[in-house]
């Protein structure tokens, strides 16, 4: 991951969103996104209390240790600087993906990345919920939706061999996990785990094809896992021949170094004093997490400067909005352009809507919503409604975006709220699944506070 973030960043990229499970987590927690040994020591010992004094908002209180997130700046090779945000995960597999999805377009939209290349999107997976989650695929499909995509996603999948206690017999009907890729033609590279200078290459090679072609991608590790699903966990009550196996052969680590040693480009004693080195570099970590003190949740950004928790937003406030700011934005989403035809029955809808709008009176759901939305985007916020049908309305009751009926053009009278709009201020999509889209939606506020 190192190698391949070092790339990417040579490539252009400034910020990558990361998410991945909890197989391997502690690992890119502390090696790759730096987050101190010693926070992380003091966590598992319960020395952390999770809370941000003197404003009552509690963090990832009872969570698993190893769900928790970082954010970090990580020094390059090149001598440049890369952001990295490991995205809290929940026990339920693959939920993250659409999130880290969301997260990414979020940061690309406010830092008018237009072209995509300048944030990435990590995402690691199982071999087992790579195959067997549908929010994996529904995530996949993402990938080249106008309001969704994120101009490829580099996709890393741990393939161990075994999900928890289930064979890949017994888990899917295709002969790879990463089957499911085929539907984009994204490209599979599928490398040894055991070959770690293999397996950089393939990872250097997903970064460039991101970059170069604005993809998916995805790089399937063919591995094993060498102990448990956890840490009490027993593998051999249910796979006693591959443990045995396991059991008997090299760490990855182990067959790297004998490499080295036969190529005569280290000495034993120059890996005895690496393994001394992290021996101690361990050790004072812990020792120094006895008496650690936790700051504010250290992947708070600075947009989030000035939000309130929510004991400080709990009383009832005033949202209202002056009339000539109501009438002013009512008559410009009731505005159609003078050579689009909308049909004849939305035509008179937008004359009744015109109609309320200027004597105030019969307002019903669909005005109100509009102009909920109407007033929140000339704020400057970014307004997404996405789900089922939601650019007509499931009983034609919205008509967000209208089809002119001669040549089939669309219109969306809430991107021309004032002159020269960014459009993708509003977006509206009527993408069906619900799971996804939430998630997705999360993960645009988890980008950026100012995202309805």
């Amino acid at each position: 991951m190192k190698e391949m973030f070092d790339r990417a960043a040579d490539l252009g990229v400034e910020s990558i969103v990361i998410g991945m499970p909890h197989r391997g987590r502690l690992n890119v927690l502390g090696n790759v996104v730096r987050k101190p040994l010693r926070q992380i020591f003091s966590e598992f010992s319960g020395g952390t209390k999770p809370v941000n004094e003197g404003e009552g908002l509690y963090t990832g209180t009872g969570d698993v240790k190893y769900h928790l997130g970082t954010s970090y700046d990580r020094p390059t090779r090149g001598g440049k600087h890369i952001h990295l945000s490991l995205v809290a995960n929940p026990s339920h597999l693959e939920a993250v993906d659409p999130v880290v999805a969301g997260k990414t377009r979020a940061k690309q939209y406010y830092s008018n990345d237009r072209d995509r290349t300048k944030n990435l999107g990590v995402l690691l997976h199982g071999d087992g919920s790579f195959s067997g989650q549908g929010v994996v695929y529904e995530t996949l499909h993402l990938s080249a939706l106008e309001n969704y995509t994120t101009g490829g996603t580099i996709h890393i999948v741990v393939n161990n061999q075994v999900a928890f206690t289930t064979d890949p017999r017994s888990g899917r009907s295709s002969q790879y996990c990463t089957d499911v890729a085929k539907a984009l033609d994204a490209p599979i590279f599928h490398v040894n785990g055991d070959d770690l200078e293999a397996v950089v290459h393939v990872c250097e090679l997903a970064a460039e094809w991101r970059q170069t072609f604005h993809s998916d991608v995805v790089v399937d590790i063919v591995c094993y896992r060498r102990f448990g699903h956890n840490e009490i966990d027993e593998p051999s009550f249910t796979q006693p021949k591959m443990y045995k196996v396991i059991r008997n052969h090299p760490s990855a680590l182990e067959i790297y170094q004998r490499k080295l040693l036969e190529s005569g480009k280290i000495s034993k004693e120059d890996i005895d004093k690496l393994n001394k080195k992290v021996s101690t570099i361990l050790n004072e970590e812990f020792q120094n997490s006895k008496d650690y003190v936790p700051n504010k949740r250290d992947w708070l950004s600075a947009y989030w400067t000035g939000f309130k928790s929510p004991e400080q937003i709990s009383r009832i406030q005033n949202t209202g909005v002056k009339p000539e700011i109501l009438k002013r934005v009512g008559e410009a989403m009731t505005t159609l352009p003078e050579n689009f035809n909308p049909h004849r029955a939305v035509k008179k809808i937008f004359y009744q809507r015109r109609q309320m709008i200027e004597t105030g009176e019969g307002i019903d759901w669909a005005v109100g919503e509009a102009l909920a939305f109407a007033t929140l985007i000339i704020e400057g916020n970014h307004v997404r409604l996405s789900g089922q049908d939601v650019e007509r309305g499931t009983f034609s009751h919205r008509h967000s975006v209208l089809h002119d009926q001669e040549t089939g053009e669309q219109y969306c009278p809430l991107d021309h709220l004032v002159m020269n709009q960014d459009e993708e201020l509003f977006t509206v999509s009527n993408r069906y699944e619900q799971y996804t889209n939430d998630l997705f939606q999360l993960g645009m506020c988890m980008g950026h506070g100012l995202t309805a």
